[in-house]
């Protein structure tokens, strides 16, 4: 049997199997990943947006809170404000208390200024008198120049006339030097003829020589003569100089000397108004309660008798609050010096008279009326809050009367009454309080307190008890300084 051989086939049906099975899944992964690609894609988009989102709410959360700490730092600026506020009113009061104090140093101090000018004007008399002493010893020390000088004159009179003396015989001696010169040629001519007018010769010769020995000594004389000659004319010159130096600094010492006694008289004038003018501060200091000048005919006292009033603060009880505030109410009283008529107001939720006799005035008499307040208050509860509108309402019912000072005594700032808008019983504590507060010193400046022709202003002078807020010192100083008044603060016990 023949062997048969195949042919070997590379190409089959079982390999376009597997080529088409690989090709399909092939295929079929790229569908996969083409699928998972658009997948992924549109989480992407979908995670890209949500980030987007997500900074544009943080972006946002950022500004809010960047808002919130301007705001913050706003609310902190205007806390620190009204602290500085609070100080100031505190240094300022603190200055007035100084300046007192001030004053009298101040007058002492020109009390020690006027005695050193007394010293100093002392001490010019001094200076005249020795000035007046060196005038009359300069007046000697001239008379002896003039005597000086009147002798230099003579003698340069002398001088002049030995001068000329001197000239008319140096004169004489050049003629007779001349004359001699022609009788010594004469003899020499005759000397060849007589040899005994040698020895002649010889002896006019020594004459001539001491001759000219003499004519140079008195020009070296007068040469001395003039050059001082010169010299005194020079000291005369400085001595009227001296003479003039002096009359001008006698001038000047009168000068300084009416001065001084001009300066005298105007310091005594001042001290004379000085005197009076520490009489005046010691008056004033005696009628000084803790700062605030005791003034006042016909005065108001506005008590505050709110719940507050007998508290120390707002969860502690103080029973020696209210009674220090009737105290201090009636050491004020007694310490007016020209107080005539009073009338004592008591406010809480409302206002009204201690004493009775609503709308008039009540006498004041030194001996009973203050201890009569002060037992009146002792006497009363403090309750209720604080209607500040309604007290001062009634007190400047009074103005027509003759009202000239107000003394506010209180705790707090008004917290009812008069000036609320609709539904402002319901707003905040501290909102409520402030719009009361702002009306009641409008209320002041535009109606109760107004200028008048004729009729001078009411002085409102505010003393303030242990409170605990800022607030309430701010709100009495301002109310005490708007009305021409002073505020004082009383420490807790």
């Amino acid at each position: 049997m023949q062997t048969r051989h195949r042919i070997p086939s590379i190409f089959s049906l079982s390999m376009v199997d597997v080529l088409c099975c690989a090709l399909g899944c092939v295929l079929l992964l790229w569908l996969l990943n083409m699928r998972e690609a658009r997948d992924r894609a549109a989480a992407a988009s979908q995670a890209h947006e949500q980030l987007a989102a997500i900074r544009q709410e943080l972006q946002s959360t950022q500004e809010e809170l960047t808002a919130s700490r301007q705001q913050l730092q706003s609310t902190q600026g205007e806390l620190a404000a009204s602290r500085q506020q609070l100080a100031g009113a505190r240094q300022e009061l603190e200055s007035a208390r100084a300046e007192a104090a001030r004053l009298l140093r101040t007058i002492t101090e020109l009390g020690t200024e006027l005695d050193k000018s007394k010293q100093q004007a002392a001490a010019n008399r001094q200076r005249y008198l020795s000035a007046e002493e060196k005038a009359a010893a300069t007046a000697a020390l001239l008379g002896k120049v003039q005597t000086e000088r009147d002798t230099a004159r003579a003698t340069i009179a002398d001088l002049e006339k030995k001068l000329a003396a001197a000239g008319l015989r140096a004169q004489d001696l050049a003629g007779r030097i001349g004359e001699a010169e022609t009788r010594i040629k004469q003899l020499q001519a005759m000397a060849d003829l007589v040899p005994g007018l040698r020895d002649e010769l010889k002896s006019y010769r020594d004459k001539l020589t001491s001759e000219q020995a003499l004519v140079q000594s008195l020009e070296k004389t007068i040469k001395q003569r003039v050059q001082e000659l010169t010299d005194l004319r020079k000291e005369l010159d400085e001595l009227r100089a001296v003479r003039r130096d002096l009359e001008q600094g006698i001038a000047a010492r009168d000068k300084d000397l009416a001065r001084a006694n001009a300066n005298l008289m105007v310091l005594q004038g001042e001290k004379k108004t000085l005197q009076s003018e520490v009489s005046r501060a010691r008056a004033a200091a005696e009628n000084r309660f803790a700062g605030i000048s005791l003034t006042g005919r016909r005065v108001v006292f506005l008590i505050d008798k709110s719940g507050s009033m007998g508290l120390l603060d707002q969860n502690t009880p103080a029973k020696d609050k209210w009674p220090v505030v009737a105290q201090t109410a009636a050491r004020i009283m007694r310490s007016l010096p020209e107080l005539e008529k009073f009338q004592v107001i008591v406010f809480s939720t409302d206002a009204s008279y201690l004493l009775g006799r609503d709308g008039q005035w009540i006498d004041y008499d030194p001996k009973t009326s203050a201890d009569h307040v002060l037992q009146a208050l002792i006497a009363t509860e403090p309750k209720g809050g604080t209607n500040l509108y309604a007290a001062f309402d009634a007190a400047f019912r009074l103005r027509p009367l003759g009202l000239d000072t107000i003394y506010l005594l209180s705790d707090g700032i008004p917290d009812r009454g008069v000036g609320l808008p609709p539904g402002g019983d319901n707003l905040p504590a501290v909102e409520r309080s402030d719009i009361l507060s702002k009306h009641v010193r409008r209320t002041l400046r535009a109606d109760w307190n107004r200028e008048q022709p004729g009729q001078p202003r009411v002085r409102i002078n505010c003393v303030g008890f242990f409170f605990e807020s800022p607030d309430v010192g701010a709100f009495l100083w301002a109310l005490a300084r708007e009305n021409d008044g002073s505020f004082v603060g009383m420490s807790k016990p």
